[in-house]
């Protein structure tokens, strides 16, 4: 029987299916958030809208490079609207958008370096890691004479403002063939700005290469090293080594900047090498010890620097001192005694803190290996959290004990640990925006900052591109425009894994 024309059409036609919303890869979902920051950074603060542009400009030269050399321009455009004042924020900025520009375009680095003022009376001139790189693209680029002239001019002629870039001198002088004319030439260039702005940099240059200049100069720069040393004020400045071969603490400003040094003043003038250590008890039974310097204490696990009274002991020694027998445990050795070991190590430590830290670090790695393990560690962790005052290391704690959980797929363990990775970091926003004792540091280096950074990495592994849902819980617009531009990062797998916090009242 035929069926009428009405319902042949009827049985024809089906209502397609509704079509599945197509999820993007990591890298669109990157590129997307990465553009929509380009777009939205310009209407921050100077201060901002430079340091997300830096960063903005430093992922898309991944995916785009023409647009990551436009937000690198527009970083370094924003800057003059950063207000000068003495602790130099500007020309910070400024030098971190030159040296992220290095690996976009050396030409447009350069010129941003040669733009920047830095006054001469500055004691850690802030271009100088700019300044670097620069220099190892120019002598990378080119193995001919052109490539170093063009790194010495660059050198010369930002070192006419500001502390001379000795480091980036060295670098020149240990590029070139050893009877290059230019090499002396360098040598003697340093030495003459030393004499104007001294500057320890340039004592690590001699130390390292005083045997290969002529006799007479190295005679005459220590001289001139020494004599500037010895007049320093020998206060405000000590310095604790923690290496494979021992730990020392160096008092006082004279003492840190000689440790390396007598060992070259000791051939070049032996009477006044024992005359400075007649007279330095602390400096004479340090080098007793380590006749040659830092270079006779083997790799350093842990270095820092301080104002003020030393006192042994403490977070940074327990630190450096675990690092050094982690450095220790054999590459080699089969993963679950390495594990084991490493929780030894870490186990032993005496300061709460330095165990949580050290622990927490390890237990990501534990639940890929042994999720029996991972799970009695993030106990463990837990408990020690329990006994943190500190919102930065227990947020930080908490985005690692959050992504073990989710590897041995305890998601509502993860959840809770997410969850209490916020409430930290909420707590370091307010520290940060204290009214009374405000953080005057730049924003792009708040502990709250960086602590939202860690926990969008840790949601990153977690969740993929479904983590920009936790960005939510960002409620500040600046915080919240540095951590969605780390999501993109994390998406892009090149997230951080060094982070400088800036915590006190003044840029230092």
């Amino acid at each position: 029987m035929l069926l009428p024309l009405s319902l042949l059409c009827v049985f024809a036609w089906q209502a397609p299916a509704p079509a599945q919303p197509s999820v993007p890869t990591p890298r669109e979902k990157a590129i997307e958030v990465l553009n929509a920051a380009f777009d939205s950074a310009p209407g921050a603060q100077p201060e901002v809208a430079a340091l997300a542009l830096v960063r903005i400009g430093e992922n898309l030269e991944a995916v785009d490079h023409k647009k990551a050399l436009a937000a690198l321009t527009r970083a370094f455009d924003a800057t003059p609207g950063i207000p000068p004042d003495q602790d130099g924020r500007r020309e910070f900025v400024q030098s971190l958008v030159a040296g992220a520009t290095v690996e976009v375009s050396l030409a447009d680095a350069i010129d941003m370096l040669k733009r920047i003022t830095v006054s001469a009376s500055v004691t850690d001139d802030p271009r100088h890691t700019a300044i670097n790189a620069a220099v190892s693209r120019l002598l990378q680029r080119s193995s001919g004479k052109n490539g170093a002239d063009e790194a010495i001019e660059l050198v010369n002629s930002v070192g006419v403002t500001g502390q001379y870039p000795f480091e980036a001198a060295r670098q020149i002088f240990e590029h070139l063939p050893a009877d290059d004319v230019r090499r002396p030439a360098v040598f003697a260039y340093s030495l003459s700005a030393y004499t104007l702005r001294p500057s320890e940099a340039f004592g690590t240059f001699l130390v390292r290469h005083w045997k290969e200049i002529p006799r007479t100069t190295a005679e005459a720069a220590v001289r001139q090293v020494v004599e500037t040393i010895l007049a320093l004020k020998d206060e405000g400045l000590n310095e604790s080594l923690e290496a494979a071969n021992g730990s020392l603490t160096l008092h006082g400003r004279r003492n840190v900047e000689l440790f390396d040094l007598m060992q070259v003043v000791r051939e070049i003038d032996p009477k006044r090498a024992a005359e400075i250590l007649d007279r330095n008890p602390e400096l004479k039974a340090a080098l007793e010890r380590f006749p040659g310097g830092r270079e006779a204490l083997g790799v350093v696990g842990n270095s820092s620097r301080s104002e003020g009274n030393v006192e042994p002991g403490g977070r940074g020694s327990d630190m450096g001192a675990a690092l050094a027998q982690l450095e220790k445990v054999e590459e080699g050795t089969p993963e679950p005694q390495r594990l084991a070991k490493y929780l030894e190590i870490a186990r032993a430590i005496k300061t709460p803190a330095v165990r949580l830290e050290l622990l927490s670090s390890l237990v990501s790695g534990a639940a890929a290996s042994d999720p029996v393990t991972a799970r009695s560690l993030l106990s463990e962790c837990m408990e020690l959290l329990k006994g943190s005052r500190d919102p930065a290391l227990r947020s930080q704690v908490w985005a690692s004990l959050a992504e073990a959980a989710h590897q041995i797929h305890d998601d509502d363990l993860a959840r809770e640990a997410l969850d209490q990775a916020f409430d930290d970091a909420a707590l370091l926003v307010k520290l940060d925006l204290d009214p009374d004792e405000p953080n005057s540091g730049p924003r792009d280096m708040w502990p709250s900052t960086n602590a939202y950074r860690r926990i969008v990495i840790s949601g990153v592994k977690m969740f993929g591109v479904n983590a920009e849902t936790l960005l939510a819980r960002v409620e500040d617009r600046d915080l919240n425009l540095f951590a969605r531009v780390e999501m993109a990062q994390a998406l892009l797998d090149r997230p951080h894994h060094m982070w400088r916090n800036w915590s006190g009242k003044t840029l230092k």
